[in-house]
C-alpha cells in the first residue's frame, strides 16, 4: 500500500508490522537551488518563508514517525531506507534519538542497520546504495 504517511486514518492501532518510509526523511527539497537543512536555529537573514519551510519539513517528518508508533504493533518497525540524501535522514534521526525533537515512548531510538538484513534480498540488490535505519515498537497500550 502507498498513501500519505502523515495521515493513516484507514489503518487502526497497532495493527501493521513492518512500515517502510522510503527517501520520506531525506531532502525534501532534492534538485531544487535552494536546498534547506533540517537544523531549526534560523539566521537573521532568512525570510519567514525559509523559516516556515524548514518548520513544515520537520513538522511533516515528526507526523510520519507519529503515525508510525499509532499503527505499528509491538515488535513492528519502521524501515527507514533513504537512497538519495541519506545525511538529511542522519541528521533528522540523530535529532529524534538525542531528544532534541520528540520521539513518541511506544518507539525504540532508531539504528542504523544493513539493507540487506531487514529486506528481501531483490529489494536490497535494487536499492544497493541506500542507508537503512530501523526503530521499533516497544510497550504499546
Amino acid at each position: 500500500m502507498v498513501a500519505d504517511a502523515t495521515n493513516l486514518d484507514g489503518i487502526d492501532d497497532s495493527s501493521v508490522h513492518v512500515l517502510l518510509a522510503r527517501n520520506v526523511f531525506g531532502d525534501p527539497f532534492l534538485g531544487l537551488e535552494r536546498g534547506l537543512a533540517l537544523d531549526l536555529s534560523f539566521t537573521q537573514r532568512e525570510d519567514d518563508e525559509s523559516r516556515k519551510a524548514k518548520l513544515d519539513v520537520v513538522r511533516r517528518k515528526l507526523a510520519v514517525v507519529a503515525e508510525a508508533a499509532r499503527i505499528l504493533t509491538t515488535g513492528g518497525q519502521l524501515l527507514v531506507v533513504e537512497q538519495y540524501t541519506p545525511e538529511y535522514a542522519e541528521e533528522f534521526i540523530d535529532q529524534v534519538n538525542d531528544g532534541t525533537l520528540l520521539r513518541p515512548a511506544s518507539l525504540a531510538p532508531f539504528e542504523q542497520v544493513e539493507l540487506s538484513d531487514v529486506t528481501p534480498k531483490d529489494y536490497s540488490r535494487r536499492h544497493f546504495n541506500a542507508t537503512t535505519w530501523v526503530s521499533t515498537a516497544v510497550n504499546h497500550k
